[in-house]
């Protein structure tokens, strides 16, 4: 039974007219005839009463309605959930605690079809394993998990924002132990603020004094002009020039960090997360071969 043949039935039975049924639904009266003709014959039962002129539905033609209706919307029903298998099939599912705008970017513009989904996590690895998230793009400076895959996919370096007037601006570099009772200013939710930072610190023999919290960089900066502490930023020394009364200085022995591309080893990654993965390792090797890592 064709469920063409069901929905030219119903719209036959709401219209009870077969010229505005056949205009309908863009056939000719003749052709819908025929497909209520082969209906019946299937069925093995007239549907409509002959006897009245139009077509005027007996009571097995009622109760057949009642189920084709039920039939097609059964149909929609199917369509519409493999549909939504295919839209979730397009689903690139990310969290990162860095910068990866470009290569966003440049995977949308390759990968039109494919819609990410990246948000910031607070823990990573319970992402993964949960499957809120793919992939993770996380930093190395404290120890990742084993049963992690991971590529490296840009290394920053941590560099120490200070106001023009303060005594270690006239240093090419500083050392954590100058930071000692320095008033930290930190980013909230930044990888700055994580604990890797906060054992550095511990490492160098003392705690670290934490004077404010911001939400934006620009308020960070803007702190720093008003001396209400330092910051530790991490690669974005050129962007600094652009405020007047900081200076950005890189800690000595200079400290770099790793971010990482990961995803777990033993899970069974999506269509979408595989060509991502697949995008990202092209574009990574790409851009290293522009910009060399030091």
């Amino acid at each position: 039974m064709e469920t063409k043949y069901l929905e030219e039935f119903l719209v036959l039975t709401e219209l009870k007219n077969s010229c505005a049924a056949a205009e309908k639904l863009f056939v000719s009266q003749s052709t819908l005839a025929r497909h209520m003709q082969a209906l019946e014959d299937e069925i093995g039962t007239p549907l409509f009463d002959h006897s009245k002129k139009g077509y005027i539905l007996n009571d097995r033609g009622r109760i057949f309605a009642a189920g084709a209706r039920k039939i097609i919307l059964a149909q929609e029903q199917c369509f519409s959930i493999l549909h939504g298998l295919e839209e979730e099939a397009k689903v690139v599912r990310l969290c990162s605690q860095g910068r990866i705008i470009q290569l966003l970017i440049d995977f949308q513009r390759a990968c039109p079809d494919y819609r990410i989904e990246c948000h910031r996590p607070n823990r990573y690895l319970e992402e993964l394993r949960a499957g809120r998230a793919e992939i993770a793009f996380v930093s190395d400076m404290l120890p990742l998990s084993p049963e992690l895959a991971c590529m490296p996919y840009y290394r920053e370096e941590v560099l120490v924002l200070v106001n023009a007037g303060h005594p270690l601006a006239k240093k090419e570099a500083v050392s954590l132990e100058e930071l000692r009772g320095e008033r930290i200013i930190s980013l909230w939710d930044d990888l700055i603020c994580d604990d890797a930072f906060t054992e550095l610190f511990h490492r160098s023999g003392f705690v670290p004094n934490p004077a404010v919290t911001v939400t934006a960089v620009d308020d960070l900066i803007q702190m720093v002009c008003e001396k209400i502490g330092i910051a530790l930023i991490h690669g974005v020394e050129e962007k600094i020039p652009a405020y007047s009364g900081v200076c950005c200085l890189p800690l000595e022995p200079h400290l770099y960090y790793d971010m990482m591309m990961c995803y777990r080893k033993e899970a069974e990654l999506s269509g979408a997360a595989k060509c991502f993965l697949s995008f990202a390792r092209e574009w990574i090797e790409s851009q290293r071969d522009l910009n060399p890592r030091g």
